[in-house]
């Protein structure tokens, strides 16, 4: 009777409605997905080009400073500095530098590559430095940018306790934004976990 079909109706407007509330979860959560995934490949992106940077800055980068005396190329040169647009650069990482994980206490003992550091900046009192610290994305990131900053303090500290004047010392943090390779292997994780002096003439 009219009864039954006025149920099967209702029953079949539930069903529809059903469908349709299914259907827009569905188109939400795929939109969501989406989202996700291209703020993933905007971090991906944003994690290549400083590498990419890195590896044309590797490739073309300049001459030592014109002017530079010989002798001050040559100790750049014996510490495995490169030249760079913002000036010499040595890098140090593992064994030469090494933070136990999470702080930014240097080993106790002695830390020839400071010594050389510290020794060459007095030598040559025009070069002014710059302190970069870098962390790898292990933990959260506004914690790697504070352990970054202080590291690098930490680096100027021993570099004014070896005789350095504190003001031709700069120190930046960069925590984990400047990647020195991609945190595939332990190995790109301990390059990326470096301290950047820049050497500026």
């Amino acid at each position: 009777g009219p009864g039954i079909q006025q149920g099967a109706l209702t029953d079949l407007k539930g069903a529809i409605q059903a469908a349709v509330e299914h259907n827009a979860a569905q188109d939400k959560a795929i939109a969501e997905a989406k989202r996700r995934i291209a703020a993933l490949e905007g971090t991906l992106d944003a994690r290549r080009k400083p590498n990419e940077a890195a590896h044309r800055a590797t490739e073309e980068a300049p001459p030592a400073p014109r002017g530079a005396p010989a002798d001050l190329r040559l100790q750049v040169a014996n510490l495995g500095g490169r030249a760079t647009e913002g000036g010499w650069v040595i890098r140090l990482t593992e064994p030469d530098l090494t933070f136990p994980t999470g702080t930014a206490s240097l080993p106790a003992g002695d830390l020839p590559m400071f010594e050389r550091i510290a020794a060459l900046l007095i030598e040559h009192p025009t070069v002014t430095a710059r302190v970069e610290g870098h962390t790898d994305a292990s933990g959260r990131a506004e914690a790697n940018l504070k352990l970054s900053q202080a590291r690098a303090d930490a680096v100027k500290q021993a570099l004014v306790e070896r005789g350095v004047t504190e003001g031709r010392i700069e120190v930046i943090g960069f925590g984990e934004t400047r990647p020195g390779a991609d945190p595939g292997t332990k190995a790109d994780r301990l390059r990326n976990r470096r301290i950047e002096v820049y050497l500026i003439y």
